[in-house]
């Protein structure tokens, strides 16, 4: 059994959630905090924000999903720095399989040529079933003005590596990210 679990984030864990956020992602890689928040609270159609509690029902960390129908999409999880390797993101990644079952989960990472955290975090998620997509990603803005993010995707299911249409990343970039695109089959 895990020592941890999964529940809807609350108002009153939110505010630790937030600080969680802002220290665990870079501003290029989450929408601004008040947006964040605003999603949290009055969460859109297929996005589910869950807390990450440990045995006594501690915040632990949190974990955000988009439900589309091809795929669960792991927007963003986070575990408290001094809970890191202690295989609380395991068992959160285990549990959301269960949860999303049987969806396949994708999430988006950092190249894991750009540095040693970035390798790590890739071997931490192959270790948890993901496998490294080749298909090319740039993961659009979150503000107005800002570049592109080059990124890449991992998944559960390595099938995806072989999707090679626009459309299947359509869900992603539109209720993620707010990208409107007519011209995709």
């Amino acid at each position: 059994m895990s020592p941890f679990h999964l529940s809807p984030l609350t108002a009153v864990l939110l505010p630790q959630a937030v600080a969680l956020l802002e220290s665990a992602f870079p501003p290029a890689e989450r929408r601004d905090t008040e947006a964040w928040v605003r999603l949290c609270e009055q969460p859109r159609d297929g996005f589910a924000p869950f807390s990450v509690l440990d045995e006594a029902g501690t915040f632990a960390g949190f974990v955000t999903v988009w439900l589309f129908e091809r795929y669960a999409y792991v927007e963003h999880l986070a575990i408290l720095p001094s809970l890191r390797g202690r295989s609380a993101g395991s068992h959160v990644l285990e549990m959301l399989r269960r949860q999303v079952a049987p969806l396949p989960i994708l999430l988006e990472v950092e190249d894991p040529a750009d540095g040693e955290w970035e390798r790590r975090r890739v071997e931490f998620y192959r270790r948890n079933g993901f496998h490294l997509l080749s298909i090319p990603y740039l993961q659009p803005p979150y503000r107005k003005g800002d570049a592109p993010l080059p990124l890449c995707l991992m998944s559960t299911d390595a099938a995806f590596d072989a999707e090679t249409d626009a459309a299947f990343l359509r869900p992603l970039r539109r209720f993620v990210y707010g990208v409107e695109e007519e011209n995709l089959a």
